[in-house]
């Protein structure tokens, strides 16, 4: 580990705009969030503010009146739609990027992160789950780690690799092998250099093996979510369906096919604006 560690702080910058993440995710682990916090750090952040601006002044939110100030549009958005977009925001900058080591587009991770965010929060609403929002991020950036192995190894290596090996090996355990490191281990470490909360590392850490991990139910959920999209067809890399879902997680959350159907509901409602909103915050970055 101490030598993935040091790779890990010896790579490029990841271009993540991690400091306003880590932030917002301390921030509204607390009970009481108030409008001047948020209003702080979003201030650091044009682009950020842009989107924010936008989704207060969204049609659908009904608002006869136009919002100009970012104090206003905190007060009409409301708070967990703000943790929602700032995290998808500041994620996008660490994840939206070609993983062509992988045979994924850079719209493609993006939108199988998104996807996956929004499947872990809807799972983690159903199961009354304290904090949705921590699912929402741990989803988020599940994979964050294989832009590390890309910097790490180099695209091209990588991608020969991959090419090269049986398509019914599981990936982290492939990865493991060949490499000595996973992109979960490095997801992981990666986190915890981000000065982000240890449950999320975890969470990064175990998702394609939950059962490997002593403390279940948001590791459970991350890999069910993940394991969900790839059956939608999201992400799909060169790697392509090498994954198999952990029966033991689905019986210790209880999710099964019927829970595919809802799954594509919390899709459709909200992963199209989610994109959208973050595609144009960052063109006004």
């Amino acid at each position: 580990m101490g030598n993935l560690k040091d790779k890990l702080k010896n790579i490029e910058q990841l271009d993540a705009n991690v400091e306003v993440l880590a932030k917002i995710t301390s921030l509204f682990a607390n009970d009481e969030v108030s409008s001047d916090e948020i209003e702080a750090i979003l201030l650091t952040d044009v682009g950020l503010t842009t989107s924010l601006l936008r989704v207060a002044n969204s049609a659908a939110r009904g608002g006869s009146v136009q919002v100009k100030s970012l104090h206003d549009a905190i007060t009409r958005t409301g708070m967990k739609d703000i943790r929602r977009l700032v995290v998808a925001h500041s994620g996008a900058s660490a994840i939206g990027k070609d993983l062509e080591g992988y045979g994924v587009t850079k719209d493609e991770a993006w939108r199988a992160a998104v996807a996956g965010a929004i499947a872990a929060e809807g799972m983690a609403r159903r199961r009354n789950f304290p904090d949705p929002g921590m699912a929402f991020i741990a989803g988020l950036l599940r994979d964050c780690g294989k832009l590390a192995m890309q910097q790490i190894i180099g695209g091209d290596e990588l991608r020969r690799a991959i090419t090269d090996k049986d398509p019914t090996d599981d990936e982290a355990v492939w990865e493991q092998e060949h490499f000595g490191f996973d992109h979960c281990e490095a997801g992981s470490e990666l986190a915890r250099l981000w000065g982000l909360p240890e449950e999320l590392a975890v969470a990064i850490r175990d998702h394609h093996h939950p059962s490997d991990c002593e403390s279940q139910e948001l590791v459970d959920m991350v890999h069910c979510a993940d394991a969900a999209c790839l059956m939608m067809g999201i992400g799909i890399g060169l790697d392509g369906m090498a994954y198999e879902m952990d029966q033991g997680a689905c019986e210790r959350i209880q999710f099964d096919l019927s829970e595919m159907e809802l799954i594509g509901t919390d899709l459709r409602a909200g992963m199209e604006e989610l994109v959208n909103v973050v595609s144009e915050g960052e063109n006004n970055d």
